[in-house]
């Protein structure tokens, strides 16, 4: 086609029209294989995706409490969330574009071969270079992208860690101390993340050289073989634009490698986990006992933990536990107590010797049949989210309504819950939360109660309870014991003067035994241990009130408590005004504050308050805004030099002209090649440090402010620690992707996009009027493509998910000693479940978009060529004016999918931004910034002037009214 455009004799020659008779067709043929292509894409994806999150998951429910002690729960909800999402996009629709690309890469430099392999040979020269750079940006971009990624991993980790117990970090004043842990591992992740950045910007720097390269050494070489061997333009430009399209091609699929890395470094970490086989949790083996009487013997055990193997915690424990005894561990920390219950519950193995369950070794055992004879009761109670009636029926799945009130009654908890608005319906909670800690136990008591086991295990049960909670809960356990083997630790000995046996316990062994009046007598360990905890009981004071007074004022509740805070004023008429007046105007201002907030926040430029914050890298920033003007010109200007070729074609008479030129033409490609490679990694390093630090200062302010925020407003049930935790991890990057190389690209694609349209309307303003029409039909398919393509986006099923593997692997504990592993499992399998016939939809919708946004510019080009033809047929316009059109628009499309790819992250950002200063910019009801310091040193005295209190979250509760109390240090 082109020789025939060269050649005026034959410009009117059917072949060209019969040529782009092809193109049509191939343009169909590409739409319909990108259908499938998209619709098997997005389907298989998502299978496979939702496949190895359900394998993780089960994976980890299966492991042992030793690899628990090694393994944090920001670790685990890190793999589940991140590490998931990408190896979803290294397998799905960034593998696919990467294959189809590099398809297209091969199949232009086959074809050059074909059509002039000399040629071909010579523009192949330069790829050996960019297999050595690519390999080495590769393993950089995977070397520092891993580190990268250990570095959040370590961020999440303390940030879930902080979150999830950020009553305690509050009231230790902590909150300094843990936003400077953060900070530091933020540091590492920003270092790792400027390195990664630098290596990319390298790769795209050395794609841009590779192709200014080729087209030297083809442009160069090509006129010699015009003069040499007689080789006909056409043939020249035949293995240029073949080269050139494998080249785009293999730009386009430069962008994915990060993905396909981060998939395959994101999966070790998963497949690691999954292929980890716990010795202890092998649920399918093992023997079981039809008829346990609850009998236990320790025989010569000795244990450490792994962690510490040069501390003995049990050195030769020999002890014998009869079915229907009731025995009392005392001693004090580190002796070895917990240990013991842990042990009999299987959570560790002796390092030494046995532990026999009714005469069968413990190791022997199917660990799920044994668990679920047992009960435990920890000091710190485990509660999940949920109603009363679901919390309690963990302990037996298939529990009637019936049984489950029994336990209740048994437990002391069943006049408390029907005090409550929903009974049993009632939520509790993320960890208990709505309830008090006497409750709370009470309701464990009662899960553990509905198992009725044979073996009761107490770890110091009531220790955590104030001494009415310790009184209603105790009453409940000494109504349990005498129908199963019980095997207690104590917190307060006056709790176990009437055990079987008391047991007496220091570095590991038995120093005592006996029962309470005997070991008095001894006048030994445990007497003193007993008569100074005497003193101390004689010592306190105790409130009137009593628990079931307490129950009465806590059960006045509207539950389900507001998944938000009400804003309507009107909400608060129902109460008291005299005892709710104070709450409510903080309540009132709070929220005014918020709203008036808001609204300053829409009038204010989103972008303007994130430059703001992005500030202090204003020079990075302008810097490389200067660098991504400078490589947009660099294509127009390429485009421009491509032109002067046909001017040199035209030169075959006149031979040393022709080849000065073409040397001129051929220098200047290499220099511009060169200053590519250069601009790209500056690029790179520029707009790394750039997003990293806005990044980092993002994470970290938004870290600060949540520390700052009073206690009720974590109590709010969209501020759970799992979804704080995720918040911090995903909104900044996001916000942070329009910032760095996404803005260095956009940049980039908007100066070739004016340049070239400027070039089109100089040379053919014909041409370029019949392409602009395929621009925004290009546009809105290349935007649907990116959306399609983006991964990460955590929709409500996931959340909920993540919810619920985040509290199973807190309490993992509990969840073994109940044996809830699969309960959570399915749990977690539902709210990953997803809708395969919408996804159906989706997919055939995004196919579609997909396929006009391959085929679209062929299709174009075609139009492009006919329409060509017939100007030069009546002289309007050159070839080389025709060439120069074309090679604009191709530069213009592949422009379009950097800024669909811009903009797409735009709306993303924009609603990241929202949430981010949203939370930074809320005023915390309890400013603990605020207020006067006391400049005397504080002496303990306290005094509470008619105090009422209701929680934020429940406004309908009356917590505390009119409390008058005075606090006084006595010593």
């Amino acid at each position: 086609m082109i020789n025939g455009m060269f050649n005026s004799s034959i410009i009117n020659n059917a072949n060209i029209y019969e040529l782009l008779g092809w193109y049509f067709l191939i343009s169909i043929i590409m739409f319909i294989l990108c259908m499938c292509k998209c619709i098997c894409i997005q389907l298989s994806t998502k299978r496979i995706v939702k496949q190895i999150q359900l394998l993780y998951y089960q994976a980890v429910l299966q492991k042992d409490i030793l690899w628990f002690d090694e393994h944090s729960p920001g670790d685990i909800i890190h793999n589940l969330s991140e590490n998931i999402n990408s190896i979803e996009s290294g397998i799905g629709i960034k593998l696919s574009d990467f294959n189809q690309n590099m398809s297209g890469f091969l199949a232009g430099i086959i074809i050059g071969f074909i059509v002039k392999w000399k040629l071909a040979l010579v523009a192949c020269a330069t790829l050996p270079l960019v297999v050595v750079a690519f390999s080495l940006f590769g393993i950089a971009f995977k070397y520092f992208h891993g580190k990268e990624l250990k570095a959040y991993s370590r961020a999440s980790t303390v940030s879930s860690e902080v979150l999830s117990s950020i009553r305690t970090v509050i009231a230790f004043g902590g909150e300094k101390r843990e936003l400077l842990r953060y900070q530091n591992e933020l540091s590492s992740a920003e270092s790792m993340g400027i390195r990664k950045a630098t290596a990319f910007g390298g790769a795209g720097g050395c794609i841009g050289c590779v192709i200014f390269a080729s087209a030297s050494l083809v442009f160069w070489y090509g006129v010699k073989l015009i003069q040499d061997e007689n080789t006909d333009p056409g043939a020249v430009i035949a293995v240029f634009i073949n080269i050139l399209l494998g080249s785009i091609f293999l730009g386009n699929a430069l962008p994915n490698i990060p993905y396909i890395f981060g998939a395959v470094r994101a999966s070790k970490d998963i497949f690691a986990v999954i292929n980890h086989v716990s010795e202890i949790e092998q649920k399918e083996k093992g023997k079981i006992i039809p008829n346990f009487d609850g009998s236990v013997s320790f025989r010569y055990v000795n244990f450490t933990y792994p962690s510490r193997p040069d501390v003995t915690i049990l050195a030769n424990f020999c002890l014998t536990i009869k079915s229907g005894q009731t025995i009392a561990l005392v001693g004090s920390s580190g002796s070895g107590k917990s240990t013991i219950i842990h042990m009999l519950q299987r959570f560790y193995d002796p390092t030494q010797g046995e532990i026999l369950i009714q005469g069968v070794n413990l190791r022997e055992l199917n660990i799920i049949a044994y668990r679920n004879q047992i009960g435990c009761v920890q000091q710190e109670p485990i509660l999940f989210d949920g109603t009363i009636r679901e919390n309690i029926r963990l302990g037996k799945l298939d529990a009637t309504d019936e049984e489950i009130e029994e336990a209740a009654i048994k437990a002391n908890a069943h006049q408390f819950i029907m005090r409550l608005p929903q009974g049993y319906n009632t939520l509790v909670g993320e960890k208990g939360s709505g309830l008090s800690g006497g409750q709370k136990q009470r309701i464990a008591i009662a899960r553990v109660l509905i198992r009725k086991p044979k073996l009761l295990l107490l770890d110091e049960a009531t220790s955590a309870l104030d001494t009415q909670s310790e009184r209603i809960v105790q009453a409940a356990l000494d109504k349990i014991v005498n129908n199963c083997t019980v095997l207690v630790i104590a917190h307060r000995l006056s709790t176990i003067i009437n055990a079987d046996c008391i047991i007496v316990l220091e570095q590991g062994c038995i120093r005592e035994m006996g029962k309470h009046d005997e070991l008095l007598k001894l006048n030994g360990l445990y007497a003193t241990m007993f008569h100074g905890q005497d003193n101390d009981n004689k010592q306190q004071k105790y409130s009137t009130d009593s628990e079931d007074e307490y129950d009465q004022e806590e059960t006045k509740r509207n539950f389900p408590y507001p998944r938000s805070f009400p804003i309507d004023n009107d909400c608060y008429s129902e109460y008291d005004s005299a005892s709710t007046a104070s709450f409510q105007n903080k309540t009132v201002q709070w929220i005014t504050t918020n709203i008036n907030t808001k609204i300053n926040r829409l009038h204010k430029s989103l972008y303007i308050r994130l430059l703001s914050v992005n500030r202090p890298e204003f020079v990075y920033n302008t810097m490389g805004c200067f660098c991504s003007i400078i490589s947009g010109l660099l294509q127009p200007a390429f485009s421009l030099l491509y032109s002067e070729v046909y001017e040199v074609f035209s030169l075959r008479r006149n031979a040393d002209e022709m080849t000065r030129k073409i040397n001129t033409v051929s220098g200047i490609l290499a220099g511009l090649g060169f200053l590519q490679l250069i601009i790209g990694t500056t690029q790179g390093y520029l707009f790394g440090v750039s997003a990293e630090r806005l990044t980092k200062r993002l994470r970290s302010n938004l870290f600060d402010s949540m520390l700052k925020q009073e206690i009720g407003w974590f109590d709010r049930s969209e501020n759970q620690a799992g979804a704080l935790t995720a918040f911090l991890s995903t909104d900044a990057s996001k916000v942070a992707q329009i910032s760095g190389s996404r803005l260095s690209t956009a940049l980039e694609a908007i100066v070739l996009i004016i340049a070239s349209l400027v070039i089109g309307f100089i040379y053919s303003w014909q041409l370029t009027l019949v392409m602009i029409p395929f621009i925004p039909l290009l546009l809105l398919s290349s935007r649907v493509h990116m959306r399609s393509s983006q991964t990460g986006k955590t929709d409500e099923n996931l959340n909920k998910a993540l919810c619920i593997a985040k509290e199973s692997v807190s309490g993992h504990r509990t969840v073994k000693s109940l044996s809830l592993e699969e309960y959570f499992y399915q749990r977690f399998k539902l709210a990953c479940n997803e809708n395969f016939r919408t996804q159906i939809i989706e997919a055939i919708e995004i196919g579609l978009v997909q396929s006009i946004a391959l085929s679209g510019p062929i299709l174009c080009l075609t139009a492009c060529f006919a329409l060509g033809n017939y100007l030069i047929q009546r002289n309007d316009i050159s070839m080389i004016a025709l060439f120069r059109v074309y090679i604009t628009f191709t530069m213009c499309s592949q422009a379009l999918g950097r800024i669909t790819a811009f903009s797409t992250n735009t709306k993303t950002a924009e609603e990241a931004m929202e949430r981010i200063f949203t939370v930074l910019d809320r005023i915390p009801i309890i400013e603990t910034d605020k207020g006067d310091k006391p400049k005397n040193k504080f002496k303990g005295y306290i005094e509470f002037k008619h105090v009422n209190f209701r929680y934020p979250t429940r406004p309908s509760i009356k917590v505390i009214k009119l409390v008058n109390q005075v606090v006084v240090n006595l010593l």
